[in-house]
Parts: structure tokens; C-alpha cells; sequence
């Protein structure tokens, strides 16, 4: 009885605070982007869904320091002065401006990628290029999320989370199919300012800013930036796990039939990653306003933990079970290669997914921004020595092993690091 009455409890609170909402939101974008995924690997050819995403791979790479981490320090800086509405207004206006002029770098990259970075074909370069606009659009919509959690507006959050999926799909897929390749790049344009337009209808009441005004101090702005960059050097080097795969296989195997298979068989671990990541949207804010209590952290990171796992655990297992019905089913006979890298991919989502994003997240908000970088670096340098050797050696299941090898290693470090901080604490 008492823990049914704790259980009704519970639920009650995640549904007051909105928490039942993003997890749903999540799902339902999931799906949506799921099945949207699944069309455009049909609509385009095996050889044009190899370019599309050789071309994503490579802006990705190019704007990898976009906003340079200022949407991550407003989150942090905005959440810990919420009962302070001078600094609650500053954090966001200042970190604002200085997003759009680091994305304005970003965009200047783009425009002379083709002057230092190695693309491996002349098309993949002009598209690539094409794309210099959009980094400051997404920054806009990004800090528009960010501003919505902030406030604790998770509904709001969800409805536009949601929002962004149909409104990707509902451009891109269209766009794919009409003008093949081209199409499905430029389609980023329209997608982008379709979700900054909707953003804006919608949360435009919590967006009454003092534009003129900033009473931050130069230690203020010191320590906002220095949080800032630090956040942007460790997502950066975190995204490069995933980026560098496909970079390696384009520069050592240059076959988009191949590029293609890998990225298929990224799809559905990467569509799982909603699962930490729901949770973390909702759980993030309130680690930040809570910073300084540490049994209240110590009792919840567990509660986190366990949940991920909970979810993530039977979905692997399942996953694994069917890997060889499922992406024949899904994607067509044509992929039945991404099998093997599909599974392993899979277990190591598993370990990613279930501590190193909870911890590493969690870490950030109790401003262990060193250690976060020291993971995360040791974690890159690893992935990029294991891409080079294995991708050489065993072509696309090789970069496949290499994230299974990085992912552990990664996640007992966050993890182990978090247990040893909680242990120092007394706790």
C-alpha cells in the first residue's frame, strides 16, 4: 500500500511539472522521425542517401563550436539565479549575443570549407557550402527551447519538440523526392525557419527581455564564458564519436553505398538516445537549481540511472533478437549489410545511453566541467586512434567496434567519476 500511494505520488508530480509530456512529446517525435527516416532511405537511392549524409556528416563537423556552449551556460547560470530576475534577464541577453557572433563564425567556416577541409567529391563540397545560413538560425531556435525550459514550461517544450519533427519530415521528405539530393539539403532551410517561426508563436509571453540593459560584472561574464567554453569543448569532442565514424569511412573507403549502410544502421540506436535524453531535458534545470544539495543529487542520479536502464535494457535485448528481420523490413533487402554494425551499435547505445549521458549531464550541473573535458577527451582521442586502425583494417564495422570500445570506456569513467565525487561528499 505504501509504496503504491509513493508510486501515485510520483506520477502526480512528473505530470504537474511536465514530465509526462516531454517523455511523451519524445515518443510520438521519435516515432514520427522513425518512420520519416525509414521513407527518405526509399526515396532516395542507396548512392544519394550515401551523398545526403556524407554531406550532413561534413556540416556537422564544420559547425561543431556553432554557439561555442553559450545555450548550455544560459541553462546552467539562468537556472541557479532563477529567484534573481535582474540576472535571470542578463544571462539570457548577454549569452544570446555572444551565440549569434560565434555562429556567425560558424557560417564564415562553411562558406570557406572548400578551401581546408577534405571532401571527398566536388558535390558533397558545393552543398555543404550552401548551408552557411543555418547555423544561426538554429541557434535562435535553440535558445527559444532552451528559454521554455528554463522557465519550466515543459509543456510548451514538448508541444514545439513535437513540432520540430513534423515540421522536418514534412519539408524534407517532399523536397527529397522532387529534387532528389539537392532537395534534401536545402530542405534544412525551410525546416529551420518553419521551427523558428512556430517557436516564436509560441513562447513569445516568456520571451520579454531588457535588451538594453546588463548588470553583469566582468567576473560575471568571466565565469559565464569560461563555463561556456568548457561545455562547448566537451559536446564537441562528444560529438565527434559519432561524426568521426563516418568521416573515416568516407576518407579510407570513399563508397556512399557504404556510408549509407553505416548511417542505416545508426538509425535506430540513435532514435533510442531520446530515451536518456527526454529525461535529461526534464532532469537537467532542476540539478541546476539544486546544486548545492547533495543527498538531493545522490538520490536522484540513482533514480535516473535505474530508469534508463529499466527502458533502454529490454529494448536492446529485443533489438538485438530481431536485428535480422527488422532492417530488411524496415529498410529494404538493399541494407541487410548494416546488420552486424546495427548490433553493435545497439550495445554500445546501452552503455552511452544508460550512464555516461545521465552522469556526464549531471556532472555539468554541479560545475565538474574539468573532468567532464578530461572523459571526454581521453574518450575521443581513443575513438579516433581505434576509427583510423579498425576502418583500415575491417572497413565499416571496424568504426562500429571502435564506438562499442569508446562507449564503455566513456561510461565507466562518467560514471565511476559521479560515485566517487557522491563517495567524497559523504553520501
Amino acid at each position: 500500500m505504501a509504496f503504491g500511494k509513493q508510486l501515485l505520488e510520483w506520477t502526480g508530480t512528473l505530470h504537474r511539472t511536465g514530465f509526462i509530456s516531454v517523455f511523451l512529446s519524445g515518443v510520438l517525435g521519435k516515432v514520427l522521425s522513425f518512420f520519416g527516416g525509414i521513407i527518405i532511405v526509399r526515396v532516395l537511392s542507396k548512392e544519394d542517401y550515401g551523398l545526403y549524409s556524407y554531406v550532413m556528416n561534413c556540416y556537422a563537423m564544420l559547425v561543431l563550436l556553432n554557439d561555442c556552449g553559450c545555450g548550455d551556460a544560459m541553462l546552467q547560470f539562468r537556472s541557479e539565479n532563477h529567484n534573481n530576475p535582474t540576472l535571470y534577464n542578463d544571462f539570457f541577453t548577454f549569452s544570446l549575443k555572444c551565440a549569434i557572433r560565434f555562429s556567425a563564425i560558424a557560417s564564415l567556416l562553411l562558406l570557406l570549407s572548400p578551401m581546408f577541409y577534405p571532401f571527398h567529391q566536388e558535390t558533397a563540397s558545393l552543398l555543404t557550402q550552401c548551408l552557411f545560413l543555418l547555423p544561426i538560425i538554429s541557434t535562435a531556435n535553440r535558445f527559444i527551447q532552451l528559454n521554455l525550459r528554463v522557465e519550466m514550461q515543459n509543456k510548451k517544450y514538448a508541444i514545439l519538440s513535437f513540432a520540430d519533427a513534423f515540421i522536418h519530415y514534412g519539408f524534407i521528405l517532399p523536397m527529397s523526392y522532387f529534387w532528389s539530393v539537392k532537395g534534401a539539403v536545402f530542405a534544412n532551410y525551410a525546416i529551420a525557419l518553419g521551427v523558428l517561426f512556430f517557436g516564436l508563436s509560441i513562447s513569445r509571453e516568456y520571451l520579454r527581455f531588457d535588451w538594453n540593459k546588463c548588470t553583469l560584472n566582468v567576473r560575471q561574464k568571466k565565469a559565464f564564458l569560461k563555463f561556456a567554453f568548457a561545455s562547448q569543448i566537451n559536446n564537441s569532442v562528444g560529438q565527434l564519436l559519432h561524426l568521426f565514424d563516418v568521416f573515416v569511412i568516407g576518407m579510407i573507403v570513399t563508397n556512399n553505398q557504404i556510408i549509407a549502410s553505416y548511417k542505416v544502421a545508426l538509425v535506430i540506436p540513435q532514435a533510442l538516445m531520446f530515451i536518456p535524453n527526454t529525461v535529461l531535458v526534464y532532469a537537467v534545470p532542476w540539478f541546476a537549481r539544486n546544486f548545492n544539495n547533495v543527498e538531493w543529487i545522490s538520490r536522484n542520479f540513482k533514480r535516473i540511472v535505474w530508469a534508463c536502464a529499466g527502458m533502454n535494457g529490454p529494448l536492446v535485448i529485443g533489438g538485438i533478437g530481431g536485428a535480422s528481420l527488422l532492417i530488411p523490413l524496415i529498410f529494404g533487402n538493399g541494407y541487410a549489410d548494416a546488420i552486424p554494425c546495427f548490433v553493435i551499435l545497439l550495445i554500445a547505445f546501452f552503455f552511452h545511453g544508460t550512464f555516461q549521458v545521465p552522469a556526464a549531464n549531471i556532472m555539468y550541473t554541479q560545475h565538474k566541467v574539468k573532468a567532464n573535458i578530461a572523459i571526454t577527451l581521453g574518450s575521443s582521442i581513443l575513438n579516433c586512434i581505434l576509427d583510423v586502425w579498425l576502418v583500415s583494417a575491417y572497413g565499416s564495422i571496424g568504426a562500429a567496434f571502435a564506438t562499442l570500445a569508446v562507449s564503455i570506456v566513456a561510461s565507466v569513467m562518467s560514471y565511476g567519476y559521479m560515485k566517487y565525487w557522491l563517495y567524497q561528499q559523504g553520501v
